[in-house]
């Protein structure tokens, strides 16, 4: 599952390569939330998406913007959420526990969150990175509050059941409205607009609202990067987690957590773990650059998710040997898999690293400063072919997954 804030922050990093000489994005989440969201979209069996406010959604309900996610749900690559009959009733307990939770220890939670964020950007600091998340997460309020906070963006999908201030009134938007007015002096240091601030609050914690989504469905949740620290650390809180163990995560958690797995369980978190290997797509091949400029942001965007839904068929036969690891066993032979394509193409073949295009440079760099001392989204390492025919070896591998790896590997793209 993977909420709308990240395929929003997904959009802006899109457009922003669409002209010749690429601009940064506004949205400081962007470039993650992309590369995250290519990955979910390739190596999942579905992607699914909740609405803020409606259990069993059709894609009309989701709005014209982000127009990514109109054009991922005419795919059917992208799928709304359904919530539906005795699921409603396992939901409102579910939903019931968290407010609970919220309530006792919900502004104790985010205090110690900004705190603990401030540590871990001391600590980045520290290691020469340069991820600083209580600076993005200022930079993105502005960002949410010029581009999305208005009535065709996010009131589109909150309408009539928000607010003038575009929280909902149920009880999450209401622990969010009150907590907000209570802790205002207090988050006056990262945020100084006090409905900026408001506007955070309610976008964290409806991560636990769709967290509960989660859980009655069964399924994995990958919060926007906004909302992962403080989603995982509610739920750690929520558990009996000692607080020592809880600053680590924060600490490490930068791109999809091995950490998830204690919040997804264990089949699901192991997907995500095999997910961090380095695989030849991290979206950094979706154009090139005689592409960039040719198009109106529609029609770019329109032909991008094209792309992904063309990769995705291609990645097929891999998506289905990550699909069937249920045991410790078949997970560690996939792994197997991987290694041993990567190993023989690097012994066997007499491959070399190739130069990674200007897309591909930047989507490294943005998780590089992090990755040695964390735990990061997967990073691509293309490789290409030196001087051996790729059809000379093709036949010495067994299952089609192995062949579609080494494909990827030879062709980089």
């Amino acid at each position: 599952m993977v909420d709308v804030t990240t395929f929003i922050s997904a959009e802006e990093f899109i457009l922003s390569q669409n002209q010749a000489s690429p601009t940064r994005p506004r949205d400081p989440f962007a470039q993650q939330s992309y590369a995250e969201l290519v990955q979910s979209l390739i190596y999942f069996d579905e992607v699914l998406v909740p609405h803020p406010t409606k259990l069993d959604p059709t894609p009309a309900d989701y709005g014209d913007f982000p127009r990514i996610l109109r054009h991922l749900f005419d795919l059917r690559i992208a799928v709304p959420l359904s919530i539906r009959g005795n699921e409603e009733v396992t939901l409102a307990g579910a939903e019931h526990t968290a407010l609970e939770t919220l309530k006792t220890t919900g502004v104790e939670t985010l205090l110690k969150l900004i705190d603990k964020t401030r540590r871990a950007d001391r600590e980045v600091q520290q290691h020469g990175g340069s991820q600083r998340m209580l600076t993005k997460i200022a930079a993105w309020a502005d960002y949410q509050s010029e581009n999305v906070r208005n009535q065709s963006h996010h009131g589109a999908r909150i309408d009539m059941l928000a607010g003038a201030d575009g929280v909902e009134r149920d009880p999450f938007g209401q622990w969010a409205r009150a907590s907000s007015f209570a802790m205002e002096g207090q988050f006056r240091n990262l945020i100084t607009d006090s409905e900026q601030q408001l506007w955070l609050i309610a976008t964290l914690v409806r991560s636990l609202r769709y967290s509960a989504r989660a859980k009655v469905k069964t399924i994995a949740y990958t919060p926007h990067p906004l909302r992962r620290d403080f989603s995982i650390m509610f739920d750690l809180f929520d558990d009996g987690v000692p607080e020592n163990t809880v600053e680590e995560v924060i600490s490490a958690v930068r791109g999809i957590p091995t950490e998830i797995r204690q919040v997804a369980g264990g089949r699901h978190g192991r997907r995500l773990q095999l997910l961090e290997y380095e695989l030849p797509l991290l979206g950094g091949r979706l154009w090139s650059l005689r592409d960039r400029g040719r198009h109106s942001d529609e029609r770019w965007l329109e032909m991008i998710c094209g792309r992904i839904d063309e990769y995705r068929s291609r990645a097929i036969d891999f998506r289905r040997a990550l699909s069937h690891c249920n045991t410790e066993e078949e997970a560690r032979r996939l792994e197997l898999d991987i290694e041993g394509v990567r190993d023989q193409l690097l012994r066997r073949l007499g491959l070399d690293t190739a130069e990674t295009n200007e897309t591909e440079a930047g989507l490294i760099d943005a998780v590089a400063s992090v990755a040695d001392w964390g735990t990061s989204i997967p990073t691509t390492r293309s490789l290409r072919l030196a001087l051996v025919p790729f059809r000379r070896y093709s036949g010495t591998l067994e299952s089609l997954h192995q062949k579609f790896l080494y494909r990827e590997f030879v062709r980089g793209m």
